[in-house]
């Protein structure tokens, strides 16, 4: 593909020239970022945080456009900062913008100005994230949704359905472009799958804000809890006076069956918050897989074992032993870990 051109003109008889740094385009490019309608360029890159090269970039620009298109451009054009009082004294304004993304700003500007032939009807994951960054920076929501409602929807069937390294790029996304249920799929996965606090984990400024990030993290530090608190109230039942199976030895097998199994699953003792480099899914998992066998299973007298918590009665069941008890209350901390829903 072509390099960024160092002028780009959309508008020649614009009163306003925005300054950006020009970036490496040949660093992560993203071959499925656009399809093949739109004019030259089209093709763009999805990741450009590539080091700034010495020569800049120009784009003239009409601040009427970009007034009518952006409350922020409106206020920097119209409000009595430096820009306006040039535009007002001159006729024109530089505007820089050192850490905007010259390809992302090119397509926005395209659409604000009408040049819509020119703008790409489809685009990567990487791509939409910069421009998402844009639209929320500026508040470019409603003149662009068309646009990023074609771009989305041709991108659904990509969300992951795991934890992956593009998944904050998702998040970003769904917020910014208000996409509900996307956005509580993501965060769902988020909640199960993450292992710490999400914030940092990207090398852009996403404008995630940061109340959701602490939601997530909390949704998992508390599923978490809950995993330990229930093997916890396991291991404190089968340790009291009160028998637990009425099969002579049974409860004695039973802890230990469960102490040497956690011991081998690395998690002897117990983990405790904020539980850095732990997920739900990878907790609940182990947790499931351990071998758990109990005497009276062993010889063929089923029994119930069971303990008593306010929110879970004992009940009996053919398998006797205490798992199917852990695997009972996993499945009931996973169903509250159902992501988060976009307010308003």
């Amino acid at each position: 593909m072509t390099s960024m051109p160092d002028y780009v003109e959309f508008d020649p008889d614009g009163d306003v020239v925005l300054l950006l740094r020009n970036r490496d385009s040949n660093k992560g490019q993203d071959k499925d970022n656009t399809d093949s309608e739109g004019t030259s360029g089209a093709e763009v890159p999805a990741d450009v945080d590539g080091d700034a090269q010495p020569d800049g970039i120009q784009m003239r620009v009409s601040s009427s456009h970009l007034a009518l298109a952006s409350s922020i451009f409106k206020r920097l054009l119209k409000g009595g900062f430096a820009e306006s009082l040039s535009l007002n004294s001159t006729g024109t304004a530089e505007v820089r913008l050192p850490e905007d993304n010259p390809q992302a700003l090119q397509i926005l500007l395209n659409i604000i100005h009408g040049h819509v032939k020119k703008v790409p009807r489809a685009m990567g994951i990487g791509m939409l994230t910069h421009i998402a960054i844009l639209i929320d920076k500026y508040c470019l929501h409603e003149v662009t949704e068309i646009f990023t409602d074609m771009w989305f929807k041709k991108l659904k069937g990509d969300i992951p359905g795991s934890f992956a390294k593009d998944l904050m790029s998702w998040l970003c996304v769904t917020w910014v472009l208000r996409k509900s249920k996307a956005f509580k799929d993501t965060t769902k996965i988020a909640m199960r799958e993450s292992e710490g606090h999400l914030e940092g984990t990207t090398e852009r400024d996403l404008p995630i804000p940061a109340s959701i990030l602490d939601s997530l993290e909390k949704a998992r530090q508390g599923a978490l809890s809950e995993c330990c608190d229930t093997i916890r109230t396991i291991q404190v039942a089968y340790v009291q006076p009160e028998m637990q199976c009425t099969y002579p030895n049974c409860d004695a097998m039973a802890l230990g069956g469960l102490i040497k199994a956690l011991t081998s699953q690395g998690l002897q003792p117990l983990p405790r918050p904020p539980f850095t480099g732990l997920s739900f899914k990878w907790l609940a998992s182990n947790f499931k897989k351990m071998s758990l066998p109990t005497l009276c299973g062993v010889n063929g007298h089923f029994r119930t074992h069971y303990y008593t918590e306010d929110f879970e009665n004992s009940h009996s069941h053919a398998e006797c032993g205490i798992k199917r008890t852990i695997i009972d209350r996993l499945s009931l901390i996973e169903q509250g870990l159902q992501g988060l829903e976009l307010e308003g």
